[in-house]
Order: structure tokens, then C-alpha cells, then sequence
């Protein structure tokens, strides 16, 4: 069986969503192929190139690191068989969020931050070495969208999402937003229902210098997002329980018909054109949900290092059983190349019988 090198907050939420795929993607002896960058995966990437690129140039100025220029983002984050489309539809929903007036916000607050803000980097950490349920610590991952110290010192975690964008159904903001605005103007469409205004359950005021939503926390909200910022804001010194700002800037995408584009090439292509709307989430995550991600990563740690039980809810005849068959269903993607080719990502599930 092979070992992860680490866990990551992608990792714990298949483990404990769907064990079985986790087996397949991170502990068969033989790494399967990857699965193809779908369009709507790539569209959040193309968001991130131009909103990163964006910020970083504003901040830092023009050419400061390469790493950090759009077309560098981009070819690294959007697969060769989406470029076309993603180019065209990340750069849609950029221009929404800058129209929303939520991308300009942010910029002042990053422009008053106490340290250079950091975008787009890679944390690895040995965490909780020498406490009784794991002496030897936990090796965990993340990568966040952003981190900085605002103008009163107070530590956020900042993730961008793009949601619903090649979905015909409309995509309504998770609950709890501080705000939510409109990402078109009148000529496009009417405003939506509520435009500026913030949640219905919302009780928004003002702590450490950020407009917070203090009716709530963020596992409330989105539990995954709030695993994703916790782990962030632990690999960057927080202690678990510790207070701190999780912001989402989530674009929420409505159906509204396409317009044609040139590719790359000259050729046509149809690019979606929904209309977008900026939720802002500001919250904090409480201390009881920060100790039962500790506790994910720490238990599924134990499993790995162990492993002779992975399917804890099976006996473990039954669990090694069930290894077994999966390592036999693995060695189909080593055969046949085609399988994770560009439009089969449904064929990884439907193999398991879902």
C-alpha cells in the first residue's frame, strides 16, 4: 500500500465522504491517472490567474515575479484541452467581481495590511508532534488563495469560489454573507433582490477592523470551507481553537445565454455569459469544529501509518477484503490509458457502481 507524504483538507473530506475513492486516488500501490480538469474546475482556475495576476501587480508592480503574470497562472493551473474556453470565461467572471466592487474592497484592505500579503503558496508542516494520540505529528498540506495581517493586525485567511458557472441552474450565495452584490450593472439586466444587502440571519459588526458575521460560523456556512481555512490558518501559526477571519469572496453564477469568442487558433467558440453575483463571507470558525478537524486528520493519520484497517465501518476480514478488490478495480486505469481521457470523468464512478 503506498503512504501519503502528507494529508490535506482535500484529503480528509474524500476519506471521510467517500473512502473508497480515497483508497483509489491516494493509497493504491500504483498512482491512477489523473482525472481531466472539467470546465467548471477550470473556469475557477482561469478566475484565480486573472484575479492573482491582478492584485499582485497592483501591489507589488508590473513584472516583480514572473511566477505571478497571468499567463504563467494560467498554463499552470488550466489543462492544455480547456484553454480556449477557460481563457475566455475566467476572464467573464474576473470582470464581474471587479464590476461588483467586492475586487476593489479587497484591494484597499490588502493595500493597508501590516505585512505583504502572500497569494498562491504552498504550506507543509509537521503538526501536534508529542501529544499522546499522535507523537510523531501529522505532515499536512495547504494552499491558500490569501493570507495577510489587516490594518489592526487581525489574521485572514482569504479563498476565492466560483460556483455554478456551466450549471443551467441559477446558484444561490451559501447563507450568512456579510454582503452580496451584483457583478453587471442596469444596462445588462435588472438588479437582483437584496443586491448590497447582507443575509437575512446575518449580525454583521465590525471587530478588529473587518465587517464580521458574528450570528454564525463558518462550518455553518460551508463545512468544507471551513476545514480548508482552518488547516490554513494552522499552518500559518494558529492554534487550534484560536480565533481568526475566514473570508470567501464566492462568485454565484445565473444562466443568461452565451456569446461567440475566438479561440487561440481564430476559431469560434461559445462561451457562457452568466450573470454573476459576489457573496462576501466573514466569520470565524468555532473551537469545537477546529478540534474535530484536528481530530479527522490525526484519526486518518493513524489509519495510514497503521495500515492494516483503512475501512474502519468493516471488520477488518472485511476491510482488507474490500483493499484487495479495489487494488484489482486500480490496475483498469493501468491498462487503459483512454479511461481519464478529456470528457470520461464520469467512468472513475460509474466503475465503483455509483
Amino acid at each position: 500500500m503506498r503512504k501519503p507524504k502528507y494529508l490535506s483538507p482535500t484529503s480528509i473530506d474524500k476519506y471521510y465522504s467517500d473512502p473508497e475513492e480515497f483508497y483509489l486516488m491516494y493509497l493504491t500501490d500504483e498512482r491512477p491517472p489523473k482525472m481531466p480538469q472539467t470546465q467548471p474546475m477550470s473556469v475557477g482556475s482561469a478566475f484565480d490567474a486573472h484575479v492573482k495576476a491582478y492584485y499582485y501587480e497592483l501591489l507589488f508592480g508590473k513584472g516583480t515575479n514572473p511566477e505571478f503574470e497571468f499567463e504563467t497562472i494560467f498554463e499552470n493551473q488550466v489543462e492544455p484541452h480547456n484553454r480556449d474556453w477557460a481563457r475566455h470565461a475566467g476572464q467573464h467572471a474576473f470582470e464581474s467581481y471587479r464590476a461588483s466592487g467586492a475586487c476593489v474592497d479587497l484591494l484597499t484592505e490588502l493595500r493597508k495590511a501590516k505585512a505583504e500579503p502572500r497569494f498562491e503558496f504552498t504550506l507543509e508542516k509537521r503538526m501536534w508532534v508529542g501529544q499522546p494520540e499522535c507523537p510523531e505529528g501529522v505532515n499536512i498540506l495547504g494552499k491558500p488563495d490569501v493570507y495577510f495581517l489587516n490594518s489592526h493586525s487581525c489574521p485572514i485567511v482569504l479563498d476565492w469560489k466560483v460556483n455554478g458557472y456551466c450549471s443551467k441552474y441559477n446558484k444561490s450565495p451559501a447563507k450568512g454573507f456579510v454582503k452580496c452584490r451584483d457583478g453587471w450593472d442596469s444596462t445588462i439586466a435588472k438588479a437582483s433582490r437584496g443586491a448590497n444587502g447582507q443575509h437575512k440571519d446575518a449580525m454583521v459588526i465590525k471587530e478588529n477592523g473587518i465587517k464580521i458575521n458574528v450570528a454564525t460560523s463558518m462550518e455553518h456556512v460551508d463545512i468544507k470551507w471551513a476545514t480548508q481555512l482552518a488547516t490554513y490558518a494552522w499552518l500559518m501559526g494558529a492554534q487550534v481553537g484560536e480565533q481568526f477571519i475566514c473570508a470567501i469572496d464566492q462568485l454565484c453564477c445565473k444562466k443568461n445565454g452565451s456569446d461567440m469568442e475566438e479561440a487561440a487558433d481564430g476559431s469560434p467558440i461559445e462561451v457562457a455569459k452568466p450573470l454573476i453575483r459576489v457573496a462576501e463571507h466573514r466569520c470565524t470558525i468555532s473551537p469545537e469544529f477546529q478540534q474535530s478537524v484536528k481530530t479527522k486528520f490525526i484519526n486518518l493519520w493513524n489509519i495510514i501509518e497503521d495500515g492494516t484497517h483503512i475501512f474502519r465501518e468493516l471488520t477488518l476480514e472485511q476491510s482488507q477484503e474490500r483493499c484487495a478488490a479495489l487494488d484489482k478495480m486500480h490496475m483498469a486505469f493501468k491498462s487503459d490509458p483512454e479511461i481519464m481521457a478529456p470528457g470520461t470523468e464520469d467512468l472513475f464512478k460509474e466503475m465503483m457502481g455509483r
